[in-house]
């Protein structure tokens, strides 16, 4: 999908709020983390993605806090998305979910035009917000929108391809 828009010439802006450093016990966190930004820029090469910003979060400590609200409102006043997509704010994953759950807030608080969420740039409107998840792995979750990217599946895998650490 994030390479079928940039195809297309949008701009596209990828936030990873933690490392993933615990993806597994086979190796030291910092390493797991370190290689897992590595991956994460080689797929981004592959797609042509230009801007992806790592924030740092400790993996599995993610909370939908006031802090992280205010920090993505800045980004989403920064980048003045149309579309967002983050993770289904019912994930099983409490890291995942709890990312989802601060992206519509922050979306909404984006809005607004007064307090601490305007302190550096002016409200912004997002038309469209999309929620991902895997069906298999999540109770509950329907699928309503559907993004054909058969003609861009090779990219996809090719890009799937850089993420050695979790294969």
């Amino acid at each position: 999908t994030l390479f079928k828009h940039i195809q297309q010439g949008d701009s596209v802006t990828v936030v990873a709020l933690s490392d993933a450093e615990g993806l597994t016990n086979l190796k030291p966190m910092e390493e797991i983390g370190e290689t897992n930004k590595k991956e994460m820029m080689a797929a981004a090469e592959v797609l042509g993605l230009k801007d992806i910003r790592f924030w740092g979060y400790a993996d599995t400590y993610i909370q939908n806090t006031h802090d992280l609200r205010l920090e993505l409102n800045h980004l989403i006043r920064e980048v003045k998305p149309e579309i967002i997509i983050t993770h289904w704010p019912k994930d099983t994953l409490s890291d995942l979910r709890e990312t989802g759950m601060a992206a519509i807030d922050a979306a909404f608080n984006a809005l607004l035009v007064t307090g601490l969420w305007v302190e550096k740039l002016p409200s912004h409107w997002t038309s469209k917000m999309y929620g991902f998840q895997h069906p298999g792995v999540s109770l509950g979750f329907k699928a309503t929108t559907f993004v054909d990217i058969s003609e861009v599946v090779e990219t996809k895998i090719e890009a799937l391809d850089c993420f050695k650490i979790q294969i």
